[in-house]
C-alpha cells in the first residue's frame, strides 16, 4: 500500500446528499466567464530546507482574461486552456523557446487538455454552442474526434490510451465514473463527487475529493486496478478545493498566495511552504507539476 494510514469505505452502499454544493459545481464548471480574469506562471522549484524554493517565473502571454487548466506534456512543452476570440481553445506553450501553438481553432470552447499517454493526441472536453460536453482527442494538427461517444463530461484524467477517469454531469451533482473509450462501457465508482481529479505520480491511483460534514474537501485515493478499495487521505484546507500530487506521497494547494504542503508520512496537518506575494500573484487555485517534478504551473488572479 502507498499509504500508511488509511480508510477503506464501500461508498456504494453509503448514501450521502451533498446537493447544494454539486450544484455549485456544475455551476461553475467550463464557464468562463463566471470567473475572475487568470493568468497561467511557470517556475522552476525545489525543495530546500526552508520550504519550496520558486525561481525563474515566466507568465504565460495570454489573449483573453481565461487562462486556466495547465497540464504538463513534458518539462519543457504546457498545454492549457486559453480564451481567444470569446472562446476558449487549447493552448500549447514551449517554456523554453516560448513559442505558442494553437492546437485547436473551432466553434466549440475546450477545457482541461492533457496529453493522452502513449500517443501523441490531446484529449480535452469539449463544450459545443449547444450546451453539449463530450471527451475528444485532438491529433497536433487539431483533427478531432469523439473519444467517448454518449458521457456529459466535465473533468477527467487519462489512465492510458484507452482508459480514462472522470466526472459525468448527472442532473445537479456529477458522478465518477471509469471508462473504455474502445468498449464505451462505463463503470460508476462513486457519485457526487468535486472537480478535484489527480493522477498521483509513481502509482496505479487517481485521487478524488467529496464534500464532508463541515462543508470541507475531503481527499479519497482509488486504485485504477480496484476500485471498491478506496481511501481516505486528509481534508484539504477550509476553502480549498484545488490541489496537486508533488510527488506520490505529498499533496500541495494554494490559498491566497500561498502554498501548503501536506506529507502524508508527516504531521497530520497542512504547512506553509512558501509565499507567492513577491511574485504579485494571488487567490491561487489550480496547479500542475512537471514529470520530472522541477518544475511548477500556477493558475492565481
Amino acid at each position: 500500500m502507498l499509504f500508511y494510514f488509511y480508510t477503506k469505505i464501500i461508498f456504494k452502499n453509503v448514501s450521502v446528499i451533498r446537493t447544494f454544493f454539486s450544484f455549485l459545481f456544475v455551476w461553475t464548471i467550463l464557464s468562463a466567464n463566471a470567473q475572475n480574469p487568470t493568468t497561467v506562471s511557470v517556475f522552476d522549484m525545489e525543495m530546500v530546507y526552508e520550504g519550496l524554493e520558486l525561481y525563474n517565473q515566466r507568465q504565460i502571454p495570454s489573449e483573453g482574461a481565461y487562462n486556466n487548466q495547465p497540464s504538463f506534456i513534458s518539462d519543457q512543452l504546457l498545454l492549457l486552456s486559453a480564451e481567444r476570440n470569446g472562446q476558449t481553445d487549447i493552448l500549447e506553450y514551449d517554456i523554453a523557446t516560448k513559442k505558442k501553438r494553437w492546437i485547436t481553432d473551432t466553434e466549440s470552447s475546450e477545457y482541461s487538455p492533457q496529453k493522452l499517454p502513449g500517443t501523441d493526441a490531446v484529449a480535452a472536453v469539449q463544450l459545443a454552442k449547444n450546451g453539449n460536453q463530450r471527451l475528444y482527442k485532438y491529433t497536433p494538427d487539431g483533427l478531432a474526434t469523439k473519444l467517448i461517444d454518449s458521457l456529459s463530461f466535465a473533468y477527467f484524467v487519462p489512465i492510458d490510451s484507452e482508459n480514462i477517469i472522470g466526472t459525468i454531469l448527472q442532473n445537479k451533482y456529477m458522478d465518477l465514473v471509469k471508462v473504455d473509450s474502445n468498449s464505451q462501457n462505463s463503470e460508476l465508482i462513486i457519485t457526487n463527487v468535486g472537480r478535484g481529479i489527480q493522477k498521483i505520480p509513481n502509482s496505479n491511483s487517481v485521487s478524488y475529493t467529496l464534500v464532508n460534514n463541515e462543508n470541507i474537501f475531503d481527499v479519497y485515493v482509488v486504485p485504477t486496478t480496484d476500485l471498491d478499495d478506496t481511501y481516505f487521505i486528509t481534508k484539504l484546507p477550509v476553502g480549498v478545493q484545488d490541489y496537486v500530487w508533488l510527488t506520490k506521497n505529498q499533496i500541495l494547494v494554494g490559498k491566497g498566495n500561498q502554498l501548503f504542503l501536506y506529507d502524508i508520512y508527516g504531521e497530520d496537518k497542512w504547512i506553509p511552504i512558501a509565499s507567492l506575494k513577491h511574485f504579485n500573484l494571488k487567490e491561487i487555485t489550480r496547479m500542475a507539476v512537471s514529470p520530472s517534478g522541477k518544475r511548477i504551473a500556477i493558475v492565481s488572479e
